[in-house]
């Protein structure tokens, strides 16, 4: 039991360590104890559904820029000023690190972050996904480093398709991990616990 007092005092994992324990040893454990278990468990539960809603909502905003910038371009089959105008709007949410339309070779032909160098994304997953797959659907890549700014990033694509369904391109959204560990940093959890 004195093992058990000194575990119960260390931070959250030991306490995790405990809730792990079958029928018979909790049973065997005082009731405040069992307590205490039972509700670390009910309290990550709601944290954890709390990140997942999080993660849903940017994944949605995201996603709504996509679909936006898609259904200008398939319009019109050409990128237009409008189109561009979309690009530098979207960019205002501090969740999106880079907005993008990318051709059919896989170039970078409109972006929200200002560049001189010809950015190629052929080779990359968000890219051939769309290109050899028309049902594809929203895509979300690895963290890769970013060809443009250097950075860590992880991009969301959807295909751009010609008016007789052909391949078109890919339009993208990057978003910074960044944003999210800063978030999660920012949550009061109580001084024995980590996210």
């Amino acid at each position: 039991m004195a093992v058990l007092a000194h575990e119960i005092r260390n931070p959250l994992s030991s306490i995790l360590g405990f809730s792990e324990l079958n029928d018979e040893e909790r049973a065997s454990l005082p009731p405040d104890i069992i307590d205490m278990i039972e509700r670390v468990h009910r309290e990550n539960g709601a944290l954890a559904r709390t990140f997942e809603e999080h993660v849903r909502r940017v994944i949605l905003t995201a996603d709504n820029a996509l679909l936006t910038i898609k259904h200008e371009f398939e319009k019109h089959g050409v990128v237009t000023e409008d189109l561009i105008d979309l690009v530098h709007q979207f960019k205002q949410d501090p969740i999106l690190s880079q907005i993008g339309v990318v051709d059919t070779r896989g170039l970078l032909v409109v972006s929200a972050v200002p560049h001189d160098n010809v950015i190629n994304i052929a080779p990359n997953p968000t890219f051939r996904v769309h290109a050899e797959n028309a049902a594809a659907g929203l895509f979300i890549g690895k963290p890769i480093i970013t060809q443009l700014a250097g950075t860590w990033s992880f991009y969301l694509t959807r295909r751009l398709s010609r008016a007789d369904g052909g391949f078109a391109g890919v339009v993208t959204v990057g978003l910074d991990p960044t944003y999210f560990s800063s978030y999660y940093d920012q949550l009061e959890i109580g001084p024995d616990r980590a996210v």
